[in-house]
């Protein structure tokens, strides 16, 4: 994560652009590791799409439930909406694993965003 922020801050000097970042993935840290990449997000100035409430997005092969896969963004960006699992309308608790959902041990996130428009230009 160093890395991609530390390119992302390199582009962002050198072309005097305050464009976007939004990365994704799935950033299995402990919160009380030293190398926590959720703190350091956060340190960094990244929002998480879900917000900082608490959820379960992935069920280890151990059993665990855990909050492990996020979307973060910064700059000039909107989040219009977010949720994690299923729709909405499932009525599906983030807090919870749904043992029904047999597809991925990871729960998808969806995020929908919208940029500035001054930033419709080219990079």
């Amino acid at each position: 994560m160093k890395e991609i922020n530390l390119y992302s801050n390199e582009y962002r000097q050198r072309t005097k652009k305050n464009i976007p970042s939004i990365i994704c993935g799935d950033f299995n840290s402990p919160r009380n590791s030293t190398d926590n990449v959720v703190d350091y997000m956060i340190e960094e100035g990244y929002t998480p799409t879900i917000g900082h409430k608490k959820f379960v997005s992935h069920k280890t092969h151990r059993g665990q439930y855990v909050s492990a896969d996020y979307v973060w963004y910064n700059n000039n960006i909107e989040i219009i909406d977010s949720y994690l699992g299923m729709p909405r309308e499932s009525g599906e608790s983030i807090e919870q694993w749904n043992d029904n959902f047999k597809l991925s041990d990871h729960k998808p996130l969806y995020a929908v965003f919208e940029c500035e428009d001054d930033l419709t230009e080219k990079f």
